[in-house]
Protein backbone atom coordinates (compact mmCIF):
# COMPACT_ATOMS: atom_id res chain seq x y z
CA UNK A 1 0.00 0.00 0.00
CA UNK A 2 1.25 3.13 -0.80
CA UNK A 3 1.67 6.19 1.51
CA UNK A 4 -0.12 8.90 0.62
CA UNK A 5 0.04 10.98 4.04
CA UNK A 6 0.13 15.05 3.02
CA UNK A 7 1.43 15.81 6.58
CA UNK A 8 4.52 16.90 5.24
CA UNK A 9 3.24 20.15 4.39
CA UNK A 10 5.17 22.97 6.21
CA UNK A 11 1.37 25.32 7.61
CA UNK A 12 -1.49 24.30 9.27
CA UNK A 13 -3.26 26.64 5.56
CA UNK A 14 -1.20 24.52 2.99
CA UNK A 15 -2.52 21.24 5.14
CA UNK A 16 -6.14 22.27 4.94
CA UNK A 17 -5.65 23.64 1.24
CA UNK A 18 -4.41 20.05 0.24
CA UNK A 19 -7.14 17.92 2.23
CA UNK A 20 -9.65 20.66 0.41
CA UNK A 21 -8.05 20.69 -3.32
CA UNK A 22 -8.33 16.19 -3.08
CA UNK A 23 -11.79 16.25 -1.70
CA UNK A 24 -12.77 18.69 -4.83
CA UNK A 25 -10.93 15.80 -6.83
CA UNK A 26 -12.89 13.09 -5.25
CA UNK A 27 -16.31 15.29 -5.09
CA UNK A 28 -15.48 15.80 -9.43
CA UNK A 29 -15.44 12.17 -9.75
CA UNK A 30 -18.61 11.28 -7.94
CA UNK A 31 -19.88 13.82 -9.86
CA UNK A 32 -19.19 12.24 -13.15
CA UNK A 33 -20.16 8.84 -12.01
CA UNK A 34 -23.59 10.41 -10.66
CA UNK A 35 -22.90 8.93 -7.05
CA UNK A 36 -23.22 10.87 -3.28
CA UNK A 37 -20.84 11.04 -0.61
CA UNK A 38 -24.22 8.67 1.35
CA UNK A 39 -23.95 6.25 -1.40
CA UNK A 40 -20.31 6.43 -1.31
CA UNK A 41 -20.66 6.08 2.27
CA UNK A 42 -23.06 2.93 2.87
CA UNK A 43 -21.43 0.76 0.24
CA UNK A 44 -17.73 1.00 1.58
CA UNK A 45 -18.61 1.74 5.14
CA UNK A 46 -16.82 4.50 5.99
CA UNK A 47 -18.09 6.89 8.19
CA UNK A 48 -20.02 10.34 6.49
CA UNK A 49 -18.73 11.88 9.22
CA UNK A 50 -14.97 11.21 7.79
CA UNK A 51 -16.13 12.41 4.60
CA UNK A 52 -17.35 15.56 6.18
CA UNK A 53 -14.26 16.05 7.77
CA UNK A 54 -12.49 15.64 4.60
CA UNK A 55 -15.09 18.30 2.50
CA UNK A 56 -14.32 21.01 5.30
CA UNK A 57 -10.69 20.28 5.53
CA UNK A 58 -10.33 19.10 8.84
CA UNK A 59 -8.44 15.88 8.08
CA UNK A 60 -8.49 13.23 5.42
CA UNK A 61 -9.14 9.71 5.08
CA UNK A 62 -6.95 7.19 6.62
CA UNK A 63 -4.47 5.51 3.68
CA UNK A 64 -6.79 2.23 4.14
CA UNK A 65 -9.83 3.98 3.48
CA UNK A 66 -8.64 6.27 0.85
CA UNK A 67 -7.30 2.35 -1.26
CA UNK A 68 -11.47 1.73 -0.58
CA UNK A 69 -12.92 4.95 -1.83
CA UNK A 70 -10.19 5.01 -5.15
CA UNK A 71 -10.80 0.88 -6.05
CA UNK A 72 -14.41 1.73 -5.25
CA UNK A 73 -14.12 4.72 -7.95
CA UNK A 74 -11.86 2.64 -10.25
CA UNK A 75 -9.16 5.27 -9.92
CA UNK A 76 -5.62 5.75 -8.05
CA UNK A 77 -5.43 6.66 -4.55
CA UNK A 78 -2.27 9.14 -5.87
CA UNK A 79 -5.00 10.59 -8.48
CA UNK A 80 -7.59 11.64 -5.68
CA UNK A 81 -4.82 13.00 -3.01
CA UNK A 82 -2.11 14.64 -5.59
CA UNK A 83 -4.20 15.20 -8.92
CA UNK A 84 -0.73 14.50 -10.84
CA UNK A 85 -0.71 11.11 -11.99
CA UNK A 86 -2.68 9.01 -14.00
CA UNK A 87 -6.42 8.62 -13.15
CA UNK A 88 -6.70 5.01 -13.77
CA UNK A 89 -6.61 2.52 -11.31
CA UNK A 90 -3.44 0.34 -10.70
CA UNK A 91 -5.82 -3.10 -12.37
CA UNK A 92 -6.97 -0.49 -15.13
CA UNK A 93 -3.17 0.19 -15.71
CA UNK A 94 -1.88 -3.04 -15.64
CA UNK A 95 -4.87 -4.41 -17.81
CA UNK A 96 -3.84 -1.73 -20.54
CA UNK A 97 -0.36 -2.85 -20.28
CA UNK A 98 -1.40 -6.63 -20.98
CA UNK A 99 -3.47 -5.46 -23.87
CA UNK A 100 -0.95 -3.36 -25.65
CA UNK A 101 1.43 -6.20 -25.26
CA UNK A 102 -0.92 -8.88 -26.83
CA UNK A 103 -0.94 -8.10 -30.58
CA UNK A 104 -3.82 -10.86 -31.16
CA UNK A 105 -5.90 -9.31 -28.69
CA UNK A 106 -5.17 -5.52 -30.19
CA UNK A 107 -5.83 -6.75 -33.97
CA UNK A 108 -9.14 -8.16 -32.97
CA UNK A 109 -9.98 -4.98 -30.69
CA UNK A 110 -9.74 -2.81 -34.06
CA UNK A 111 -11.72 -5.16 -36.10
CA UNK A 112 -14.33 -4.88 -32.78
CA UNK A 113 -14.13 -1.29 -33.46
CA UNK A 114 -15.13 -1.70 -36.88
CA UNK A 115 -18.58 -3.56 -36.32
CA UNK A 116 -21.67 -2.12 -36.12
CA UNK A 117 -23.52 -2.15 -32.50
CA UNK A 118 -25.29 -5.30 -33.49
CA UNK A 119 -22.24 -7.09 -33.80
CA UNK A 120 -20.33 -5.63 -31.34
CA UNK A 121 -23.41 -7.02 -29.06
CA UNK A 122 -23.22 -10.54 -30.40
CA UNK A 123 -19.08 -10.44 -29.79
CA UNK A 124 -19.98 -9.42 -26.22
CA UNK A 125 -22.74 -12.05 -25.81
CA UNK A 126 -20.03 -14.77 -27.08
CA UNK A 127 -17.33 -13.51 -24.63
CA UNK A 128 -20.01 -13.80 -21.90
CA UNK A 129 -21.12 -17.12 -22.47
CA UNK A 130 -17.41 -18.77 -22.87
CA UNK A 131 -16.42 -17.16 -19.66
CA UNK A 132 -19.19 -18.89 -18.04
CA UNK A 133 -18.10 -22.26 -19.07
Amino acid sequence: MSNLSIEYTETKEEKVQQRLESYARFLSLIKEKNISPYRISKDTGIATATLSDWKLGKSMPKNDKMEVISKYLNVSSNFIVYGNEDKYSDDDASLDARISEDIELKEAIKKYYSLDDRKKKHILELINLLYEE
